[in-house]
């Protein structure tokens, strides 16, 4: 209904109310428009954005109301928190719970009050060994966010008593919002990179966030020699089967394309990779060297790494 709207030189009056009465939820006011570009002003700084491309979400958006819908799904995009009384009400941002993959340096601010979980670590694996020093500077944590993309919002605490939930119930709801997002198609080849695939969302809607559905993307992430995957990126999750016999140039092929894809993005996560298998998610470690300009990747054959040589062929 909404979207049909999306070449015109400008919007209905009635659809310029929805944006307004929308933006005005996130704080914003003293509106202008020019054609389909709206302009506002929240805490004195005045702010645009192109509602033509947000038109869609309006026929389906989730919520009581167009308004609280389109609140929600611009305030990821804009990056403005939601007001208080709008992210605890759970009938409202149930369908908009999404699991997020971020790196530990953006708590700071409001986040600090975010819940979270270390990132691809299950409770019941007894077979971790203690973080090495200088770790935790690297920690990927799990969060929940309301809206998805670079959401300001988060569940915390607070949230959690007023729905009378625990972390990981909401965060079960999250990850099923996701799995309706992200399906096999979107599992791509990475090009120059043998054997690589990848997810990639520019939007940030999946991106990282796929590291958390594999075993629905890919059926080699439950077989007993998995799938190795990482996050350099916000927008990206990299995956590589692991073939029996298949050798180290493909182990190499990643640890390039996780090293470019770190280098490179607006929103780096992190170079480590993980080897989902049978239930279980390992961290692989390795360093990393400079040599003659080129970046070289040193593996230590044991332990986990071991067992990936063994299977990849290159020990016995």
């Amino acid at each position: 209904m909404f979207s049909k709207f999306r070449n015109s030189p400008r919007l209905p009056r009635e659809v310029e109310e929805v944006f307004e009465r929308a933006v005005a939820r996130l704080g914003g006011s003293r509106f202008k428009w020019k054609g389909v570009t709206l302009s506002f002003v929240r805490r004195d700084v005045r702010r645009d954005f192109n509602t033509a491309e947000h038109l869609e979400i309006l026929d389906n958006a989730p919520g009581r109301t167009p308004v609280d819908g389109m609140a929600i799904y611009l305030g990821a995009r804009l990056g403005l928190p939601l007001p208080e009384d709008l992210a605890l009400d759970l009938k409202i941002v149930r369908p908009w719970l999404r699991p997020r993959v971020l790196h530990r340096r953006v708590l700071e601010g409001p986040l600090r009050a975010m819940c979270r979980r270390e990132a691809f670590v299950l409770e019941q694996d007894e077979r971790r060994e203690p973080a090495e020093a200088g770790d935790r500077a690297d920690e990927l944590i799990t969060g929940v966010g309301i809206g998805g993309a670079s959401t300001a919002t988060y569940v915390t605490t607070r949230a959690l008593d007023v729905w009378g939930l625990t972390f990981d119930e909401v965060m079960l709801i999250a990850v099923e919002n996701l799995r309706g997002l992200v399906s096999p198609a979107d599992v791509r080849d990475v090009e120059g990179s043998e054997g690589v695939l990848a997810v990639v969302d520019d939007t940030l809607e999946t991106g990282a966030s796929a590291a958390l559905v594999l075993d629905d993307l890919m059926p080699e992430a439950g077989w007993e020699t998995g799938v190795l995957f990482s996050v350099p990126r916000q927008d990206v999750t990299l995956i590589l089967p692991v073939r029996p016999g298949a050798g180290a140039r493909c182990l190499a092929a990643l640890m390039q394309t996780v090293f470019a894809m770190h280098a490179e993005g607006e929103h780096p996560l992190s170079e480590r990779v993980f080897w989902k298998r049978g239930g279980m998610i390992d961290h692989v470690p390795m360093t990393s060297v400079v040599e003659g300009g080129a970046r070289r990747v040193h593996l230590e054959a044991r332990g986990v790494v071991e067992d990936l040589l063994r299977v990849l062929g290159e020990i016995t």
